[in-house]
């Protein structure tokens, strides 16, 4: 609705929504054609979800993961559709659609979880099993970042930070060997450059 209001006001429109996630709200209209309950597993306040849901109102339903209760849900009677923010983490998502199995008569479950963020997250973990440190490098706002140092955090002692200015060298004494991932939209030069403080530290 975003676009079809620029549009009508004469704005040439270039758009460069991440196709994973225009594929959320595809598959919501498609499913809201079935008359089932729709599902959206993510953060209520995020502009993936808010972009994802906005032209649907209450049709959808936002769950929230770090405040899910299956106990006191409001299971759905009738056909249920699940989906899930592209930046989610698999082990989130999946403990979610099993409560979903559990409760529901008829489920459609669509793993709209982003494959590259998949890829990152599962690299960033096996990588946080052998160092002693991780750094996360992304925006302090940004969702997969965000869910990468959380990852790794339950692992090994993480820092996140936005750039290598950030990066104290207190913070790693006594470490030997440090781990760096990144989200998904940080520039590579701002990578490199964490790498040679820390090599340096």
């Amino acid at each position: 609705s975003v676009i079809e209001a620029a549009k009508a006001k004469g704005f040439n429109i270039i758009d460069a929504t991440c196709p994973y996630v225009r594929l959320i709200s595809n598959i919501i209209k498609k499913e809201l054609e079935s008359g089932a309950s729709i599902f959206l597993l993510g953060e209520p306040g995020h502009p993936e979800v808010i972009a994802a849901t906005a032209d649907f109102g209450e049709a959808v339903r936002v769950i929230d993961h770090a405040s899910f209760d299956p106990q006191t849900f409001p299971w759905p009677s009738g056909d249920s559709v699940l989906l899930s923010q592209t930046t989610m983490s698999e082990e989130n998502f999946s403990k979610v659609v099993c409560d979903f199995v559990h409760h529901c008569r008829k489920l459609t479950v669509y793993n709209t979880i982003c494959q590259s963020t998949r890829t990152r997250q599962s690299a960033a973990l096996a990588l946080a099993k052998r160092v002693d440190v991780m750094v996360v490098v992304g925006g302090k706002n940004s969702s997969n970042t965000k869910r990468l140092a959380e990852l790794c955090a339950a692992i090994v002692p993480t820092s996140m930070i936005e750039r290598a200015s950030d990066l104290k060298q207190k913070d790693f004494e006594g470490m030997n060997l440090a781990g760096v991932t990144a989200g998904a939209s940080t520039p590579d030069e701002i990578v490199q450059e964490v790498v040679r403080i820390l090599s340096e530290f």
